[in-house]
C-alpha cells in the first residue's frame, strides 16, 4: 500500500514536472546563484584591495612616512576588516556549494522524472535518492524531499 500511495504521488507530482521543477529550483535559491556569484566576486575584489593597503602601509612604514604608531594602528584596522571579509567569503562559498549540491541533485531528480525511472519502485536509489522522509499517517503519507518540498497522499487501493 505505501509503494502504490508513493508511486500515486509521484505519478501526481511528474503530470506538471516543469511547473514543480521551477518552484523546486526557486525554493532551492538556485535563481539566487548569480547574485551570490556577484557578491563573492565583490568580497575577493574588497579583499585584494585590504591587502593592497596594508602592503602600502608597510611600504610607507620602511620610508618613514608615518610613525609605528599610526601603522600599527591602520594594520589593525586591515586586519579586522579582513576578518569580517574572510566571514562573509567563507559563508558566501558555503552557499555556492550548497548550491552546486542542489543542483547536481535537481538535475540527477530531474532526468530521473522525464526517463520515467521514478516510478521504478524495484530500484530503492532512485526512490530514496530525493525523499529525505516518508512520513506515515493514519489516512496517508507524506513525502519530503531533499530540496524542501512537500507531498501528502492519501493511500491508494488495492
Amino acid at each position: 500500500m505505501l509503494q502504490r500511495t508513493y508511486l500515486a504521488a509521484i505519478r501526481e507530482m511528474i503530470e506538471d514536472t516543469d511547473d514543480i521543477m521551477a518552484a523546486v529550483k526557486d525554493s532551492a535559491g538556485l535563481v539566487m546563484q548569480p547574485e551570490n556569484a556577484a557578491a563573492l566576486a565583490g568580497i575577493e575584489q574588497e579583499i585584494i584591495e585590504v591587502q593592497e593597503t596594508a602592503l602600502g602601509l608597510h611600504k610607507a612604514k620602511q620610508a618613514h612616512k608615518i610613525t609605528d604608531g599610526e601603522y600599527a594602528v591602520k594594520i589593525s584596522e586591515c586586519g579586522q576588516c579582513m576578518k569580517e571579509l574572510e566571514a562573509q567569503q567563507a559563508e558566501l562559498q558555503t552557499a555556492e556549494s550548497r548550491y552546486a549540491e542542489v543542483k547536481a541533485w535537481l538535475d540527477s531528480f530531474e532526468a530521473h522524472i522525464k526517463s520515467g525511472d521514478i516510478l521504478n519502485a524495484d530500484d530503492g536509489t532512485i526512490v530514496k535518492q530525493p525523499v529525505e522522509q516518508i512520513i506515515v499517517n493514519d489516512d496517508g503519507i507524506e513525502i519530503q524531499f531533499k530540496c524542501g518540498a512537500t507531498i501528502e497522499k492519501e493511500y491508494e487501493a488495492a
